[in-house]
This record gives structure tokens, C-alpha cells and sequence, in this order.
């Protein structure tokens, strides 16, 4: 809630915040949501109030000391809505190319690599060209979100050669 005339009221902004935090916490709760109520400091914009950051050579012992300060800030008094921000583990992939068979199929290695490219990050494969506008829209083709989360969607993609369609 923004007023920009402060002076024109009888409650300061931060009671009124202190006021509606509970009561929208319990709303969230609810629809199992996690609700913040911040008032904007003065001066540039910053992710909130109070950010500590854990850096270290040994990733476990970052999470260690992490939870460390988190029940820290959950013991002080007048510090609430504590958030935790760290990265989830994510799966690598590689793939290679069987340059051989990509060769005997009459297919270059740099076609399959950005077949596969175009299908995770999107390829543009043409342009819709309307009159009534300025710019052309491009057309761009790739996998469904839900798609790109499967090696074997990967593996199945198809890639043409100058007589026919081959499998990689």
C-alpha cells in the first residue's frame, strides 16, 4: 500500500505494515503462500532490509553456517519475514556426437549441435511479415518446457540431411 501524501494521515507506515503482517501471514498460510510485508527503505533499491551472504570454498559448510545465521535472525528481536535463497542441484548433461555416424548419414556434427541447441534455448526459423506493422515477428521453434526436462527428448530429435530426414 503506497500513499504519497504521508503527512494527510494519522498512522505512520511502518505501524500500518506491523498491523497487517499477521493477519496476511494467516491468509497465506492458508493457500500455504509465503506473504512478505516490507516498507521500501529510503535510498536505492535493495533485496531487503538486512541480506547476509555465505562465501566459502566448501559448499557444505556454507549451508552449515547459513542455517547457523538464519536461527540467529529468527532469535532477534524485530527481525521477521526471513527468507532462504540458495541454488538447487542441478543435472548435467553431455552429449556427443558420433562424428562417424553423423557423417555417413550426410549430416554435419555443427547442424546436430544446433538442432539440439535450438530445441533447449529456441531457433528462429522464419518471420511473420504483416503489413500493418513496422517490425516482423519472428517465429521461433523449440521444445516445451516439460520437454527439455528429458534426456531421451533430446535423443529423439530429428535432424535432415540434403535427401531425407535421419535420426541422430
Amino acid at each position: 500500500m503506497i500513499c504519497e501524501w504521508p503527512e494527510e494521515r494519522d498512522i505512520q507506515s511502518h505501524d500500518i505494515a506491523k498491523s497487517m503482517r499477521l493477519p496476511l501471514q494467516k491468509i497465506g498460510l492458508k493457500y500455504q503462500a509465503n506473504i512478505k510485508l516490507v516498507e521500501v527503505p529510503p535510498g536505492p533499491p535493495v533485496l531487503s532490509t538486512i541480506v547476509a551472504e555465505i562465501y566459502g570454498p566448501d559448499y557444505a559448510q556454507q549451508i552449515i553456517i547459513a542455517k547457523q545465521v538464519e536461527q540467529l535472525m529468527k532469535k532477534t528481536s524485530d527481525v521477521v519475514d526471513i527468507d532462504w535463497m540458495v541454488e538447487d542441484d542441478q543435472n548435467e548433461f553431455q552429449i556427443t556426437v558420433d562424428k562417424e555416424k553423423a557423417m555417413l548419414s550426410g549430416v554435419a556434427t555443427g547442424q546436430i549441435t544446433a538442432t539440439v541447441q535450438g530445441a533447449l534455448s529456441g531457433m528462429i526459423v522464419g518471420k511473420i511479415n504483416q503489413p500493418s506493422t513496422y517490425h516482423q515477428v519472428p517465429i521461433k521453434l523449440q521444445l516445451r518446457d516439460a520437454e527439455k526436462n528429458s534426456i531421451s527428448q533430446l535423443l529423439d530429435l530429428q535432424v535432415q540431411n540434403n535427401q531425407e530426414i535421419k535420426k541422430k
